[in-house]
């Protein structure tokens, strides 16, 4: 996109802020980099493309339950399978650090306030009793059945839709 980094990886949220109107995506003025980034992923990246794509590589902010990436602590190691401009599927490994889980739960950064995943401390003390290795995975079948069929409507492809008022 052009920008400089402040550091190798790294984009300042001011200069996240400065490319997004340049790629047509509005953003407001609190928005941090790290949302700026998934926006600009999800307009420019996600939306045109067409073939099976695993991405990889995203904010760590954004994914407070995965683990960090093994030589970037500020991404997160998590893909997603996009195809034909939907995510089909995303997966990660399980953040099992107690400590860190909780500073990641407490100090993490959703889009909206219906993202904010709560602190669960039962979870919290399974972690600290100690947790292999684990990963986790989501396929959203209905967007893979309107990948398969060509449906542009959800409601074309699931079996009992809702009829909800407006």
């Amino acid at each position: 996109m052009g920008a400089a980094l402040t550091k190798p990886g790294r984009v300042s949220t001011a200069i996240a802020r400065t490319l997004a109107p340049r790629h047509g995506v509005q953003v407001a003025e609190d928005t941090s980099a790290e949302h700026v980034a998934m926006e600009l992923y999800e307009r420019l990246v996600e939306a045109y493309t067409t073939r099976p794509t695993f991405y990889t590589d995203f904010p760590r902010l954004l994914s407070p339950l995965a683990s960090a990436h093994p030589t970037q602590p500020r991404l997160a190691q998590k893909w997603d399978l996009v195809i034909f401009g939907r995510e089909i599927a995303a997966a990660y490994s399980e953040m099992v650090d107690a400590h860190e889980q909780l500073l990641l739960l407490r100090n993490q950064d959703p889009a909206s306030p219906d993202d904010l995943k709560p602190v669960d401390k039962e979870f919290l003390d399974a972690l600290e009793v100690g947790m292999p290795p684990t990963g986790g995975l989501v396929v959203g079948v209905d967007r893979l059945l309107m990948a398969l069929t060509g449906a542009t409507e959800i409601r074309k492809v699931i079996p009992f839709p809702l009829d909800v008022p407006t």
